[in-house]
């Protein structure tokens, strides 16, 4: 009498059930991974793109500096303080990944309540 072999298991449903949820966090991981390595879109920005650099701006350090003299409450743009930033900030990448790295400008995105 020959000793019957069992037959390999295929892994029961719960091992399964447990291999699809691991697959599923680390699908979610890297769609996350993905979601952060991309650049964000600047293209609601006020003050930068093709127009920007020529268009005029008054001159932000002026104002503010009369604004305290006055103490008058002073209202600025996004669209001003962009066309600042790009004439007066130079940006520079330093640090080992330096080459790697692009960069354009210094850019702020206003909201209600924050700056971005």
């Amino acid at each position: 009498m020959a000793d019957p072999k069992k037959p390999k298991s295929g892994g029961g449903c719960l091992g399964k059930l447990a291999i699809l949820f691991l697959l599923a966090i680390g699908a979610g991981f890297g769609l996350a991974l993905f979601q952060v390595a991309r650049p964000q879109d600047l293209s609601d920005i006020g003050g930068t793109g093709p127009a920007a650099p020529g268009a005029t701006s008054r001159d932000i350090t002026v104002v503010l500096q009369n604004a305290v003299k006055r103490r008058i409450p002073v209202t600025l743009t996004e669209a001003e303080l962009n066309r600042w930033l790009a004439t007066h900030v130079q940006a520079k990448q330093a640090g080992a990944l330096a080459s790697n790295v692009a960069l354009e400008g210094v850019r702020v995105r206003l909201e209600e309540g924050r700056a971005e």
